[in-house]
Parts: structure tokens; C-alpha cells; sequence
């Protein structure tokens, strides 16, 4: 949002007021972001209907299930939903919802499951905080870096996979401005010059 003066009264006003509160003279550089809101409304029914849409199971959906089943804590408890191949073919996608530790339900969670490497991500939440970040950077050169830069890489990639060969979407908001290098050979000198000046 920004200030423009009114073409009437020369007040400065919104650029998304429709008229002016000072002389009531209509504003016709009012910019409301109708477009914006219907490419994000077209994106979201898009990406629901790739995903909700009902695909018969293949060889490669029920290999992908089985794999998920062994990264949980309760297999049994799994309702493993939506799974269909991929946009990129590559790929099977869907989502899991099972018990934590706790015995509670987790909510669904998409995941990509990769039909040659037979290696499955989960989509965790999009956020990753600095703190893990930061937490990774006091680990380096310690027994538990490889665990943590594993972890991380896997919040930092899965998404962009998941929304790229699941959904045919490429361009994702990264959690974080090092998911940008985290695959790169530059990672440690990076991680190194966001964090070192702050000791």
C-alpha cells in the first residue's frame, strides 16, 4: 500500500481507497488486488483437486505405501490417502495421517515417494525457524551434524518436490533463505557467514 495524492483535493490518500475520505472524489488509480486474489483461489483450487482426486492404485502407490508405513511410529494407525502418480511420473504422491508417540492423530501430511530410489519425504510445515538453523551452525564438526543437515535438507527440499513433481507448481516460497544453498557445496561457508558475525 502507498500514498498518492487526490487528483481533486491534492490529500494524500491510499492507493487502495476506492474514493477519497477527505472530498469523496473517486479515486481512479484505486489498485484493489482482485487479480492476485484470484490467481492464489485458482492455485489453491487446482492443487486441492490434483490432490483430493481419487487415483487407482498402481504397483508404484502400493510400494509407496509401504515405505511410509516404516517411517512411522504407528503403522497401524495409518489412513494413507490420495495416492496417485505424480505430475512428473517419477513420482507417487498422497498424504498420511497417523498416531505420534503420544497417540494422537498428526493431521495429513503429503508425501513424495520416489519410484527409482524408492526413498520417501514427508512435507512437513513450509516455516523452518532460524533456530534450527543457528542449532545446525553450533553442531558443525560435532557427532550429531550429519542427523541435523539431514533433517533440515529433508523440511528445506520436500516441499518444493512436493509441489513441483506432485502438483506441477514451480515456484514455492522457501522456508528459509538457506533451504536456497542447503544442497549446495557452498552450504558450510554460507551457514558460516549468516551466523559467525553474530557470536
Amino acid at each position: 500500500m502507498a500514498l498518492i495524492a487526490c487528483e481533486e483535493c491534492k490529500k494524500e490518500i491510499s492507493d487502495t481507497a476506492k474514493v477519497c475520505p477527505n472530498c469523496g472524489y473517486k479515486n481512479k488509480a484505486s489498485k484493489l488486488p482482485y487479480g492476485s486474489v484470484i490467481l492464489f483461489l485458482s492455485v489453491v483450487a487446482a492443487a486441492y483437486f490434483f490432490v483430493s482426486f481419487k487415483f487407482p492404485l498402481s504397483g508404484n502407490s502400493r510400494e509407496a505405501e509401504k515405505v511410509v508405513l516404516q517411517y512411522l511410529n504407528d503403522p497401524d494407525s495409518a489412513k494413507i490417502e490420495d495416492t496417485h502418480s505424480g505430475q512428473d511420473p517419477s513420482v507417487t504422491c498422497g498424504t498420511v495421517n497417523a498416531k505420534n508417540r503420544m497417540g494422537a492423530y498428526t493431521g495429513k501430511t503429503p508425501f513424495v515417494y520416489d519410484n527409482k530410489t524408492k526413498d520417501v519425504m514427508f512435507v512437513q510445515e513450509l516455516a523452518i525457524s532460524d533456530y534450527e538453523f543457528r542449532s545446525l551452525y553450533d553442531d558443525i564438526g560435532k557427532p550429531g551434524f550429519e542427523k541435523t543437515y539431514f533433517e533440515l535438507k529433508q523440511k528445506c527440499v520436500a516441499p518444493k518436490e512436493y509441489y513441483k513433481k506432485c502438483l506441477g507448481i514451480d515456484e514455492v516460497y522457501l522456508a528459509h533463505p538457506l533451504c536456497e544453498h542447503i544442497d549446495s557445496t557452498q552450504f558450510v561457508a554460507k551457514i558460516h557467514e549468516m551466523y559467525y558475525k553474530g557470536y
